[in-house]
């Protein structure tokens, strides 16, 4: 038997009981006790038997946690002690909460995530960095990383293994990480579960690292099969980095063609898709009579070969394939030269020159 410390809680179904050795494993709720009814042991066996218990959340930071088990038979009532463990509660200095933008999502789709991170401690830490472990099928959009509103750079690490270095932060502060995955054509049906935390170092040179996070979306199967989904957006880039980034508009009613002649129209947020598209690659081309005339395409990568308007784009097989359409303000046409004076307009017959002729002041 193996009475738990107040601070832990014991975790259901985590016992496990040496292979090929019969018995039963309980938990009683009121003496927070597990045990484990063994009703022969061989001679000379030699095993361990095991289970997993959690720090409550609310453990007070540094407290100690004391643990011993009890060993009884039925020749002897008196239990015979294990040895003691001994642990410390490490005080948390960072709390961090994870949201998913979307609960439900397939092939194609992307999911922004948010992460709040904050320092709940009396000390402040640097070098506060953010783990994130994404779930297989998805990936991560490049370009899509903000701390507090703000572009910061792409994390580090590993396609499934990302992190972000969010710098220094004083007691009481928080910090809000946000970043959008797409979800692969691969992406296997069912829940999908990532996992964040958070660490960072005291002045002291201490480290502290958070509970984890997650935030989970359940993947539904594609109606595509193996055909693939080009997606996009056709947005007014403010800011010029090519890049469909929030509070950027859409812009509706514009005609997109593929290779094949077909086309569909960009909806109210300028968002458009071609569904059942072979892999391989594709074209794709704006009708710049729907677009508006004081807009032009910027040609903002290599796909597009100098021309905004139109785009190649690689379909891998089952796709998805995203290729957006960045459009800044069309510049202003080139003002008209001043006139001349009459005398000198070129005259039938006429021979003569001037050698002062000066354009007329505008009026």
């Amino acid at each position: 038997m193996d009475p738990l410390d107040e601070l832990l809680e014991y975790q259901p179904g985590s016992a496990l009981l040496p292979e090929g050795l019969a018995g039963t494993v309980s938990y009683d709720a009121g003496s927070r006790a597990v045990r484990f009814d063994i009703p022969s042991l061989p001679a000379g066996f030699s095993g361990e038997i095991t289970f997993r218990a959690a720090v409550r959340r609310d453990a007070p930071g540094n407290a100690p946690i004391v643990n011993t088990a009890g060993v009884t038979t039925s020749l002897s009532s008196a239990p015979t002690l294990s040895n003691s463990t001994f642990n410390t509660v490490l005080a948390r200095s960072l709390l961090v909460t994870k949201k998913a933008g979307s609960t439900v999502a397939e092939a194609g789709d992307i999911v922004a995530y948010t992460v709040r991170v904050e320092n709940v401690g009396a000390a402040p830490l640097e070098h506060v960095t953010v783990e994130d472990q994404i779930p297989a099928g998805f990936r991560y959009i490049k370009g899509s990383s903000r701390v507090d509103g703000s572009a910061v750079a792409d994390p580090a690490g590993s396609s499934r293994h990302l992190g972000w270095d969010l710098g220094s932060m004083a007691p009481a502060a928080v910090k809000l990480l946000s970043y959008r995955l797409v979800l692969l054509a691969g992406v296997p049906a069912g829940t999908s579960v990532n996992w964040a935390r958070a660490s960072g170092i005291t002045g002291t040179g201490s480290g502290s690292v958070s509970p984890p996070a997650s935030a989970a979306v359940k993947v539904r199967p594609s109606i595509l099969g193996d055909k693939a989904v080009i997606m996009g957006r056709i947005f007014r880039d403010r800011n010029g980095n090519g890049i469909p980034d929030p509070g950027e508009a859409g812009e509706p009613g514009v005609r997109i063609y593929l290779e094949d002649g077909s086309f569909v129209l960009s909806d109210a947020e300028g968002q458009y898709s071609f569904t059942g598209v072979a892999s391989g690659n594709h074209v794709l081309k704006i009708d710049r009579e729907t677009l508006d005339p004081a807009l032009r395409p910027l040609p903002y990568n290599t796909s597009f070969a100098g021309v905004g308007w139109s785009q190649f784009v690689t379909v891998p097989f089952g796709g998805p394939a995203r290729a957006d359409f960045a459009m800044m303000p069309a510049p202003e046409p080139p003002s008209p030269p001043p006139p001349l004076p009459p005398e000198c307009l070129p005259r039938r017959r006429s021979h003569r020159r001037s050698h002062w002729c000066r354009p007329l002041p505008a009026p």
